[in-house]
This record gives C-alpha cells, structure tokens and sequence, in this order.
C-alpha cells in the first residue's frame, strides 16, 4: 500500500515531520513563498494552483524533505507505480540488465517518449489562456513543459509572450532548456537580467 495517496499528502506530512511551515519550504527550495501552498491547494474546477511541478522541482522536493525521488515522481504522476511482474516485464528487465549503462540510458529514454506519446493520445492537451501565446502552433511536447514552466513561474509569462512574438520557435526552445537549468533567481530585477541575457544568446544561434 502506498504510504501517501498525492503530492500535497507527502508535502503535508514532510513538513510536519521536518517542523517547517510551508512558506518556510518554499523559500528554502528557492521558490515563492506560496510556491507549496499552491501545489497542495491545487483546484482542477478552476485550474488554479499548481497541477503537477516539473520533474527538477519534484527531484529538489525529494532532496529537501529526505525522500526517494523516484516516489515523488511517482506521486506527481511522472512515473507508473510499481506493479506485478508479467513475463514481458522480465523479459524487458532482463534484456536491459545485459547492456551497457549508455544503452540501458537510451532504451529509458525511449520507453518514456513511449510513454508520453500514448499519454498524448489519450488525454486532451489543456494549457493556460495566454493573450499572445497560441499553443496549438507549438510543438507538442515544447508547450507541455513551456505550460508547467509558466504555471510554476508566472511573473515569467510576460517574458515567454515576448520571446515567441520575436524569435524562432527553436530559439525560444533553447530559453526554456536554459532558464530550467540555470540556477534559481529570486528576485525579478535577476530574472529580468537573466532572460536578456539568454534572448540575445537565442538570437545568436
């Protein structure tokens, strides 16, 4: 039996037991003060909160409160929970146990663009109503983190509109892989510095 039944359930109990308030929390992941209160709060009538972080969020939560990060992946949705073995499973399992560590690498890459493209298929994209963003012109998988980038970081939005007004999708696709991965600012004179920075990087590629 899984020890919690959400996100916000872990969330809940993790600041419990390591006496922090959720503010405290958030401030300490390098986020809004809110930032967790509005994972935990999360409204799927009204869309409000935040649905599910991104997988280095969810990673920096694990690392934060002591947990494993695959189960917090687990819990936000990213990865299925652990289930019965069948016959194809081990199969699977026993071919990747053979390989080299680049292969095994590739073929969990592959599995989860599997695993992505049949969740694709299956679920109707929703993203956020932005004047002056058109997610359907956008490559699929492109607006799906851009959409959880925004969600996370709203005071970026205005950033991300202008960006896609400007310059090619593909340069606006190297933003987003730099601002994911470049070290958190926490306040908007940075933010604002740092996404100069980064526009004229794009226009130089």
């Amino acid at each position: 039996m899984d020890r919690h039944k959400s996100l916000a359930d872990f969330i809940r109990e993790a600041c419990r037991r390591k006496r922090v308030s959720l503010s405290e929390a958030s401030r300490a992941l390098g986020k809004s003060r809110n930032w967790l209160e509005r994972i935990i709060n999360y409204d799927p009538e009204t869309g409000m909160g935040i649905k599910r972080p991104r997988v280095e969020s969810c990673k920096a939560i694990a690392r934060y409160f002591g947990e494993d990060e695959n189960y917090v992946l687990q819990l936000a949705g990213y990865l299925s929970p652990p289930v019965s073995p069948t016959p194809l499973v081990d199969e699977i399992t026993n071919i990747a146990s053979f390989l080299p560590h680049e292969d095994q690498l590739a073929l969990l890459e592959y599995a989860r663009l599997l695993k992505f493209r049949a969740k694709a298929t299956t679920d109707e994209p929703r993203f956020p109503n932005i004047p002056g963003i058109e997610w359907h012109q956008l490559d699929l998988t492109f607006a799906h983190e851009l959409s959880l980038f925004i969600e996370e970081e709203p005071d970026t939005t205005d950033i991300w509109v202008e960006a896609l007004a400007t310059l090619p999708e593909k340069a606006v696709e190297f933003l987003l892989m730099n601002a994911k991965n470049q070290t958190v600012l926490r306040n908007q004179a940075e933010r604002d510095q740092a996404a100069k920075i980064l526009i004229q990087l794009a226009r130089a590629v």
